[in-house]
């Protein structure tokens, strides 16, 4: 039997690994593009994973630069420092909790969050830590996806999981998508104290090597919660392969996914 934190380093393993090419690594290189990082500025990485976001911003800030990528996970962090260094600044890896980061006061230029947002219970203590941590003028990055129906590689998994486990759950696995109204989204980055707002939205592929790929990237981010025993497992999992055959082009499987890509600054004067 697999336990806990072995389930957990292979998840992250497999997010580096697969899930990372897939969809976010284009979403970071997104990100650090529009944070438009200067030589010399100092970045904070907040809930960085396996480290997309941190590794595609150290070369811009160069190696006068610094980058720190904050998780809460282990087993991210542990995968985060596995993996070989990119050029440009070096990189500091922290296991931390994104509501209480030790860092002081102004210790950052630019703050970047990947859709990590709505994971977070409570997200306006995060976003106030956010602005603590920047200096005066600094510049906050933040993107987090738009609805499901904007990202419609997950609704047959929506569907499979009412089926089966019923619609309290299909609620709890809709939660990557409950900051995908624009309005919300705007009055939670005002209540951190931030300024100059603009939110875009934008659309990229998501490209999985196959339809199994992406499957078992959901069975790891969600199995541990829906504690299925084999028979019933397997039967989920066929009934999501079944409903995802519109996106399986050639052996991949692509869609879709829509984000709210955030731009924001700290006053000069706070």
């Amino acid at each position: 039997m697999v336990d806990g934190a072995d389930r957990d380093r292979q998840a992250a393993q497999h997010f580096a690994e697969s899930v990372v090419e897939a969809v976010f690594a284009a979403w970071a290189q997104h990100l650090v593009e529009r944070a438009v990082l200067q030589p010399g500025e100092r970045v904070l990485d907040v809930g960085c994973g396996t480290g997309a976001v941190a590794r595609a911003a150290a070369p811009h800030v160069g190696p006068t630069g610094q980058v720190v990528g904050i998780d809460s996970g282990a087993a991210r962090i542990a995968t985060a420092r596995s993996l070989p260094r990119p050029e440009g600044a070096p990189i500091q890896w922290d296991e931390g909790d994104a509501t209480h980061m030790p860092y002081p006061d102004a210790s950052f230029d630019v703050v970047l969050c990947q859709q990590v947002l709505h994971l977070i219970p409570d997200r306006p203590h995060a976003l106030r830590e956010m602005h603590r941590v920047l200096r005066p003028g600094g510049r906050l990055g933040l993107s987090v996806w738009q609805t499901m129906e904007h990202s419609p590689g997950f609704l047959p998994i929506a569907n499979a999981v009412e089926r089966h486990l019923g619609a309290t759950e299909r609620g709890k696995f809709g939660g990557n998508f409950s900051l995908g109204n624009e309005d919300e989204l705007r009055r939670l980055i005002v209540g951190g104290g931030f300024e100059d707002i603009a939110i875009v939205q934008e659309v990229k592929i998501a490209d999985f090597a196959s339809r199994e790929d992406f499957v078992q990237y959901q069975m790891d981010v969600n199995e541990a919660r829906w504690k299925l025993a084999d028979d019933a497992k397997q039967a989920l999992v066929a009934d999501i392969r079944e409903g995802l055959t519109p996106y399986v082009d050639a052996g991949r499987l692509r869609f879709p996914r829509g984000a709210h890509v955030v731009a924001a600054r700290r006053s000069s004067s706070s």
